[in-house]
This record gives structure tokens, sequence and C-alpha cells, in this order.
């Protein structure tokens, strides 16, 4: 492995699962535009992540990661995304009172439109035809198979005006009070199939609204006051909560388009146990999500696209 990272270093890696584009101008073109644009995340949130992951790190939270294995353009919608959140935020709610402790939230949304396949190609009846790879690279119809750049940006269904597009409503229910500890009975459990965990969620979530209530009404709400919210510290735990977005960053021309260099946000320089004194004052950050990981795995390497010198491992190195 070169001594040297950049953001397309991994280029030099044989990559598995690569994409293979029949106009590679036209996807050089794309790219370019890409790169132009503004942020998917902030530096200042990315750090706030990873401040939080040092906590569970040393046993003080517990990371809670969820979402769909690939998501779908036709999916972003209000009710889709709302559903979800609020079924990631029922759990949440369930193991801090289980577990005592914080719970960082990470969800596998707003970015995780690629899948990785064991074949690049896949037979429907007596036809082979180019293996779905994601609404970002193709699509599912069988005559729709070819891998086209338009779908990471131009086109209406792209993964960048999707992943945006879900952010922006992530955000927004985040800040418009429906994260709100106070008011568990308004995330939906229809996600969870089983009826009996269905009511065995509903009577847990039921009786942490009631207390909750109570703490409401006697004017209690407190929050980790003694770490700073840059460092990780709270809003007050009952108010708004964190929720950060990941992917599989199995696209690497993309992840590599939105990987830009940025000052280190200042509150990250001092007080962690992952900083140093000799930490550069700029640094590379791919802000196409909080927490980009390689296939099935957080921040190891999954069995479609092992190997230390490979491209996924060197575009995960920094």
């Amino acid at each position: 492995m070169s001594s040297t990272w950049t953001p397309s270093s991994w280029r030099s890696k044989h990559t598995a699962q690569d994409v293979k584009y029949p106009d590679e101008e036209h996807l050089a073109k794309v790219l370019s535009k890409i790169e132009t644009l503004p942020p998917l995340v902030t530096p200042s949130e990315i750090e706030r992540l990873r401040n939080q992951l040092s906590f569970v790190q040393r046993g003080e939270a517990f990371l809670l990661h969820a979402g769909d294995c690939a998501e779908s353009f036709d999916a972003c919608t209000h009710d889709n995304i709302s559903a979800k959140i609020g079924l990631i935020l029922s759990f949440s709610l369930i193991l801090i009172w289980g577990a005592r402790l914080p719970v960082v939230r990470v969800g596998r949304i707003a970015g995780q439109y690629a899948k990785p396949r064991s074949s690049s190609t896949e037979k429907i009846g007596n036809r082979e035809v180019l293996s779905f790879r994601g609404d970002n690279v193709n699509g599912l119809d069988p005559d729709d198979r070819t891998p086209n750049p338009e779908r990471l940006l131009k086109s209406l269904p792209s993964a960048y005006f999707h992943s945006t597009a879900t952010l922006n409503h992530l955000r927004s229910l985040l800040t418009s009070g429906f994260a709100s500890l106070h008011h568990p009975r308004d995330w939906s459990l229809s996600h969870v199939r089983s009826p009996s965990l269905r009511n065995e969620f509903g009577i847990i979530t039921e009786g942490l609204a009631d207390a909750l209530d109570f703490t409401r009404t006697i004017g209690f709400d407190s929050g980790r006051e003694s770490v700073s919210y840059e460092q990780g510290g709270g809003r007050g735990v009952l108010g708004e909560v964190d929720f950060y977005t990941s992917h599989e960053g199995l696209m690497l021309p993309y992840e590599e388009a939105l990987t830009r260099a940025f000052s280190i946000p200042p509150a990250s320089n001092s007080s962690s146990p992952s900083s140093s004194p000799t930490r550069p004052p700029i640094a590379h950050y791919n802000t196409s999500a909080h927490f980009s990981m390689d296939w099935r795995s957080y921040e190891t390497v999954g069995r479609r696209t092992c190997g230390v010198f490979q491209g996924h491992s060197e575009s995960d190195r920094d």
C-alpha cells in the first residue's frame, strides 16, 4: 500500500465491484460537475460523529446502525423516510432504556443506492443481461441495464438529487419536533412484521412515553451539559436528537468527487481522545455521508471487496 493517500489513490489498486461504463468521457464530465456541487454533509457533522463514536469505543455509548440493504429512488417519499426514521428512533429509545447508555444513531440512508453483486451478469428467462447494480448505476428493467452516468447526477432519478432530497427531509424532521423524545407515540412501528414483537415494542414505548410526560410535567429536562455540543454533547436528551447518515462506498468515482479538503473544525482539535497535537489543519472529508463504509462492514472490509491492496481499502484508508 502506498505511503501517501489522496482521494484518487484508490485508482492505482484493483477494485472489486467496479462498474464498467461504456462512455468513460461522459462519466468524467458528470464527475467533474459533482466535484463543483455543495457537499451533502459538513466536516463539523462528521467530526461530531467521530467524537461520539469515541464514546462508543470506550463503552460510554451504544452504536445503533440500521437501514436498507439498498435504497431505491422510488422510496424517496415523506411516508417512507418518516416511517424509517421513526422506527430507528423507537429502537434507540428502547436501547437507551435497557442499556442505560446514550445511543449514537447511524442510518443506512440518503445514499445507500448501490448493490454489490457476485456476478456482473444474470439470466432472466433465456436472456443474459448485466446485473442490476442499484438505482445509481442502472435500471431494474432488463432493458435498462447499461450503466448510465446520468443516474449519478443530472437526470431526475439521480443519486445526488435523491441523497439531497432525503437529507433535506431528514433534517427537517429532526428539527421540527418529530424526533423529540417527548413524542415517541408519533413514531410508527408498522415496519415491525411480527405482531407480538410490535405489541411488545408498543408497550415499552407507551411506558416510556408516560415516564417522559411525567418528567416534562415537573420541568425536568437535562442533557450532557458537561460536554460541548461540538465534542459530542447533547442539545438536551429529551429535545432534538442526532441522526447520522451512512452508505457503502461502492461507487468510488462518486465518493472521490465528493471528497473535499477542508479546515478541520476548531472544536475537534482539542479535548478529543482521537485528536493529537500534530494533526494537520487541513483534512479530507468524504462529504457524501457522515459515515462511508466498505461493503457490509463498518470500518472493515467486506467479502466482495476484500484485500488489503484493493481500491476500497485504499479509499477508506485516510
